[in-house]
């Protein structure tokens, strides 16, 4: 089945290059600006197999039907050229994207670029992308398509204007439409492949005095997600992606090279890339997490290879992403922690049966389960919550007594605990009023996380015999942000585990290294004559 998948794609991207192979190359090359999102040029605009963003738009349109959030984002590119007497240029663009039941994604992007005293370039984008079985039953899983559907808006100074209408004859327009299409295979949780084909139909636009058509360009592209490895683990390092990506343009290929890696549970990201015209690096911050609204800001610096030492390319962009309502997630917290409490071993129960004390008293469960009352025998009750055990006692007593008016509360909680270690005031073994605990509700239990703890990581660890399994909990969102839908609930026997931060290890580690040196500084100092602190006058020996 995998090999029947590769083999598709690897078809599809065939096509792709036979299709640019069979172009020829523009003398010119209108709307050929590139950078459009500020988080992609600084990977090197390497992002075709990325693809996890509204930015997908602009460089594989397939990208926007895997998003399962609304998102809106706003780029801008500010260049920095030192030399005098040259033309300066600007750019910016925006996406939005609104994804459909997980399957299908139509967004809208619109981008200018501008030249001083020259021409602007404006293109109007509607996207559209879905996964493949969401169309075809039974098709393959995880590959989705998508198209894009252009309006390219092409607009001179009045002297160009006037050249251009001179040579049209005032009858045609610069205004000229095209298409993109895209691929994106997720091969596997780590793992995508991309394939797209820009301006499909090759728009021709009058530049001035000459008629150019926009080039083709094909981009094939592969990312792989790194996590979980123990050095991420220490530095605080949620992912690492590497990506590729191979360019086809005006008969030129060319390569892009770019990784980015995430911190703190994504709160802040690094990026940096290099392809064939520039170096790149970039940096992101998580700047608001307000409500249902999660607000990203992007700084991206583009070293081009053209450009003298002291010139530069900035870009900078925000972007804003709907997380979804956590009123429905709360609802069910709380009914998940109000959820009866089930009898077990080494619980404490009492029971009160009125007029009747020979079938009263305070019981303890057994290893087995069980309880044991003097004339109805042993009584199974681990399972059992509250109401169920004064049923089954009131079937039991009832053959003694006509009518028993049974009691039952529960004495002692002691079968069910969580294990709460790490970074916490008491860290300890903790048994839980109920069949689950709120993961807020259980840290509050421990006294709260120290000030070195790495709360931002905290481990939710289900043991097991042999492969234990663990979710990663962002417990700092939970306590000081409000973010209930991280608030998940903690069953019996489960391991929370609030690591230390860096600063905390380095500063346990010097400390560990500086205490025999203070240990031998204060054996050095004199000591005084201790105080007995048994008064010897006063004891007195029995002999026997």
């Amino acid at each position: 089945m995998k090999k029947r998948k590769l083999l598709i794609l690897i078809f599809a991207l065939s096509l792709s290059i036979n299709y640019q192979l069979s172009t020829t190359n523009c003398s010119a090359s209108p709307f050929s600006q590139d950078h459009w999102s500020t988080r992609t040029a600084g990977m090197g605009n390497t992002f075709t197999g990325v693809a996890d963003d509204a930015g997908t738009i602009w460089f594989n349109p397939a990208g926007t039907g895997r998003l399962e959030l609304p998102q809106v984002m706003y780029n801008s590119l500010f260049p920095y050229i030192s030399r005098e007497n040259v033309t300066y240029y600007n750019a910016q663009s925006l996406a939005l994207v609104f994804p459909y039941d997980k399957e299908f994604a139509w967004g809208l992007a619109w981008n200018e670029f501008g030249v001083k005293n020259n021409y602007k370039e404006n293109t109007l984008i509607l996207n559209m992308s879905a996964k493949l079985n969401a169309i075809v039953p039974l098709a393959i899983n995880d590959l989705y398509l998508g198209l894009n559907l252009k309006g390219l808006f092409y607009t001179p100074n009045q002297t160009g204007k006037d050249l251009f209408d001179s040579l049209t004859d005032g009858t045609s327009t610069n205004d000229v439409f095209g298409a993109d299409a895209g691929i994106l295979y997720k091969v596997n949780r780590n793992m995508r492949l991309g394939m797209a084909v820009l301006n499909l139909n090759r728009p021709a636009v009058y530049v001035f005095d000459e008629l150019a058509r926009i080039p083709v360009e094909s981009r094939l592209g592969a990312s792989y997600d790194i996590t979980k490895t123990p050095v991420q683990e220490f530095l605080g390092i949620n992912k690492i992606t590497p990506a590729f990506d191979l360019v086809r343009k005006n008969d030129k290929w060319s390569s892009n090279v770019g990784a980015e890696a995430y911190f703190f549970n994504n709160l802040f990201a690094l990026r940096g890339g290099v392809n064939s015209d520039e170096a790149t690096a970039g940096l992101s911050i998580e700047a608001i997490r307000a409500g249902n609204y999660d607000i990203n800001l992007n700084y991206s610096f583009i070293y081009s290879y053209g450009l003298d030492s002291h010139d530069r390319l900035n870009m900078i962009s925000i972007r804003l992403t709907r997380k979804p309502s956590t009123e429905k997630h709360e609802a069910s917290s709380k009914e998940e922690k109000i959820s009866p409490y089930t009898f077990g071993p080494d619980d404490g129960i009492e029971i009160i049966t009125r007029n009747h004390d020979e079938f009263s008293g305070k019981f303890t469960v057994d290893p087995y389960g069980k309880i044991f009352m003097s004339l109805t025998g042993e009584i199974l009750v681990e399972g059992l919550t509250k109401d169920e055990l004064t049923d089954k006692l009131k079937q039991e007593i009832g053959k003694f007594v006509q009518d028993p008016n049974v009691q039952v509360t529960i004495d002692k909680y002691r079968s069910k605990v969580v294990y709460i270690l790490g970074e916490v005031r008491t860290p300890g073994r903790y048994p839980i009023e109920g069949d689950s605990i709120e993961l807020r509700e259980a840290i509050a239990n421990a006294g709260f996380p120290t000030g070195l703890a790495a709360t931002w990581r905290v481990y939710i660890i289900q043991p097991r015999p042999y492969r234990p399994t663990y979710k990663i909990v962002n417990l700092y969102d939970i306590l000081y942000r409000g973010k209930m839908a991280n608030n998940v609930m903690v069953t019996p026997g489960q391991i929370i585990y609030v690591p230390m931060t860096i600063l905390g290890k380095l500063a346990t580690t010097m400390s560990y290294l500086l205490d025999p040196f203070f240990k031998t500084r204060s054996l050095a100092t004199p000591l005084s004559t201790p105080k007995p602190l048994v008064d010897e006058t006063q004891t007195t020996i029995t002999n026997r």
